[in-house]
């Protein structure tokens, strides 16, 4: 793991059009800015596979693909940390060892997810495409959640675990994801807002902690009686969630499947004119 270290002064790093194949560590006051970067098949022993934060990173369209930590996160891994990311794929990470998150994890520290499609990580644990540990807070937006797997415990697509930070989820479709509860969305800790979501399942909800999701952040299709083919364009047989295709800048997207009525369409009126996108 390659790291990039502040301690005595601030350090800047900053990544346009390249590929990365060495993990990156972002030390102490260290800031990382990455446009157009592709972090493809790094491992690491511990931390993030592609990326362990502990000062600032953005990122910009770029990817992160076939990333995997043994003991730790698949791709990012946000401790006591800052990570900001627009316009991202995270596919096909792994955490290996029994886990938390093939994606994205804070834990301790923040992450936000904006305009990203997250599908295929698969966690041995909790939150496969997105995990929120300790003191840690997310605010995810307008994603693409599916085809997502947590095969030891709950929240396939995303799980909230925090002890007590506030995070937020609006204008996402989180849906077609595997867990052994909590199939995409999990809150076991912390507090939860947002709106305007699309979610395949109910969110499990640790009841025992008096947690709860806002009264109308998601339409859940299995509450409707609508498949996930009525959504998405194509379905993953292997992963029972959206089929990637190719067609995006740094990777595969998820494409929505035209139907008129199709839930996840731009200003659905069933819906109240939500905007969601894939």
């Amino acid at each position: 793991m390659a790291a990039a270290s502040g301690s005595g002064g601030a350090a800047r790093l900053i990544l346009d059009t390249v590929l990365i194949a060495n993990s990156i560590a972002i030390l102490d006051d260290t800031t990382l800015s990455a446009r157009s970067t592709y972090f493809f098949a790094n491992d690491a022993m511990s931390g993030g596979g592609a990326l362990y934060v502990e000062g600032t990173a953005t990122i910009v369209e770029s990817a992160m693909t076939s990333n995997e930590a043994y003991g730790g996160c698949g791709a990012v891994l946000s401790r006591d940390g800052s990570v900001d990311m627009t316009g991202v794929q995270i596919r096909d990470n792994v955490a290996g060892n029994g886990d938390s998150d093939g994606g994205v994890l804070a834990e301790g520290g923040t992450a936000s997810v904006v305009n990203a499609t997250l599908h295929g990580n698969d966690a041995g644990q909790v939150g496969s495409a997105i995990a929120v540990l300790g003191a840690g807070a997310a605010q995810i937006d307008s994603a693409t959640i599916t085809g997502n797997s947590a095969a030891g415990f709950a929240g396939g697509g995303v799980f909230f675990g925090g002890s007590g930070a506030a995070s937020d989820l609006p204008r996402s479709i989180v849906a077609g994801n595997g867990a052994a509860q909590g199939a995409d969305v999990a809150l076991m800790g912390g507090t939860l807002g947002g709106a305007d979501n699309l979610f395949g399942v109910a969110a499990l909800i640790d009841g025992r902690s008096g947690h709860d999701v806002p009264a109308g952040m998601a339409q859940v299709l299995a509450d409707d009686g609508i498949a996930l083919a009525a959504v998405f364009d194509a379905i993953n047989p292997l992963t029972g969630g959206g089929l990637a295709a190719a067609g995006g800048a740094f990777g595969d997207t998820v494409a929505l499947a035209a139907a008129f009525d199709n839930p996840a369409i731009d200003a659905n009126a069933a819906f109240g004119g939500g905007v969601r996108w894939a």
